[in-house]
């Protein structure tokens, strides 16, 4: 094997590693984002039944 086909395949075979490293870590990342978009949506929920919840007692008040 020539030094230069030798260093060709190294290369590539770095080029390779990276790719598998970047791929792990975009689908780390992928769970990242649907984990907190998951409180997210939880959150917002929660905030739209509070607001709810305080106009019925704000209008509960007023008419007594």
């Amino acid at each position: 094997m020539r030094i230069a086909d030798h260093l060709s395949d190294k290369h590539q075979l770095s080029k390779i590693e990276d790719l598998r490293r970047n791929v792990s870590l975009n689908l780390s990342l992928n769970k990242r984002v649907q984990e907190f978009m998951i409180v997210y949506d939880s959150a917002a929920i929660l905030s739209t039944f509070l607001i709810e919840v305080t106009g019925a007692l704000a209008e509960d008040r007023s008419c007594l």
